[in-house]
């Protein structure tokens, strides 16, 4: 069973109820630590109180999250083509957009994610993925004021786990919220599915991944050289 937990901040709970009312099998999990602690810990918690339920699958939604109609069939539809691998259910870079109608696929994947707007993992794998970062949290790979989607990108390239990305995306960015991390807010995906059923097709390797500027701090594409 799939099982889909809403991470939120005390500011931000009614944004995230809201979200919980049109989606079943969700819950809240608000981060009362707020503001000392980063968004990480919320991800991981969030993502621990849907193992702790018994979920076979776990998706962890940020509350400013938008859902395109149709949202749970599509997602149980993409589901049962990609059901071992985590699932980004959005795809906000343009490149990405356009290469994935170049190769003509609505499902890419790559080492990395460019966020974690919208994340869906089998549940052995969650577990692997954060008992792998909290055993390299303060060995340099990333810095303790680093996000989910960096630490996430960081695990995915150093253990070679793809991560598989919906083009169309099924949820977008609701940039009307203000960042509760002061970030300046971009358009959203250019390609968000506004309504109807996809039939998903088999996944595409981009040779693409995420890898940090060391000069500007930001995670950029680059080519994957295994």
């Amino acid at each position: 069973m799939l099982h889909i937990g809403i991470m939120t901040v005390p500011p931000r709970r009614e944004l995230a109820r809201r979200l919980k009312e049109s989606i079943l099998n969700s819950f809240v999990s608000c981060d009362m630590n707020y503001p000392e602690r980063g968004p990480w810990f919320n991800w991981r918690n969030t993502a621990q109180q849907a193992v702790s339920r018994g979920a076979t699958h776990v998706l962890v939604l940020q509350d400013d999250a938008i859902l395109c109609r149709d949202f749970s069939a599509n997602l149980a539809s993409v589901l049962r083509c990609v059901v071992d691998e985590p699932l980004s259910l959005y795809l906000a870079r343009p490149r990405l957009v356009t290469l994935a109608k170049q190769l003509g696929t609505n499902l890419l994947g790559m080492y990395g994610v460019p966020s974690a707007l919208a994340l869906l993992f089998p549940t052995w794998l969650v577990k692997q993925a954060i008992d792998w970062i909290d055993r390299h949290e303060n060995t340099g790979l990333w810095s303790a004021l680093d996000h989910d989607d960096a630490r996430l990108n960081t695990w995915s390239s150093h253990t070679r786990r793809r991560i598989v990305h919906c083009c169309p995306s099924l949820v977008d960015h609701d940039v009307s919220v203000p960042s509760t991390l002061g970030h300046r807010m971009h358009a959203g995906t250019p390609a968000f599915l506004a309504g109807g059923n996809v039939t998903w097709g088999v996944v595409q390797e981009s040779g693409l991944m995420l890898r940090r500027n060391s000069r500007t701090g930001f995670m950029d594409l680059k080519r994957d050289r295994g």
